[in-house]
């Protein structure tokens, strides 16, 4: 019984591991395309957009998956709250950062974050 949780927790794990590397993996992309441009706003706003939704994701995976099993139910629930909680608070603090002290262009900003978070999904759809 132990081995089939254990299992599932690093499918679990693999499956979040897989969906930040695409992530990862689509924010180069668009950072590539976008030091093509010569405005540094453009770049500033892809690289921020790209990490407002890759390093709250790695922040939720990680408190997801700490804990496994019915005999650690509660700490499942609390960990993974406590992973959507910090997961909102970073999103939220990583775009007010780059809006307070870049020069950041709404739509390249929050159309990085779209696609990165997309990227995320789509992948973890196919598994």
């Amino acid at each position: 019984m132990r081995t089939s949780l254990d299992d599932l927790v690093k499918d679990g794990k693999k499956l979040a591991k897989t969906g930040i590397f695409a992530q990862i993996i689509c924010a180069a992309v668009m950072t590539v395309a976008a030091a093509l441009q010569t405005d540094t706003g453009i770049i500033i706003s892809v690289i921020a957009g790209s990490a407002a939704s890759i390093i709250p994701n790695a922040i939720f995976a990680f408190y997801s998956f700490r804990y496994s099993g019915a005999r650690q139910s509660n700490l499942v629930h609390k960990s993974t709250a406590k992973g959507m909680q910090m997961k909102l608070i970073f999103t939220a603090l990583i775009f007010v950062i780059a809006f307070r002290l870049s020069d950041a262009q709404p739509l390249f900003l929050f159309s990085a974050y779209a696609i990165t978070a997309i990227s995320f999904w789509l992948t973890i759809a196919r598994r």
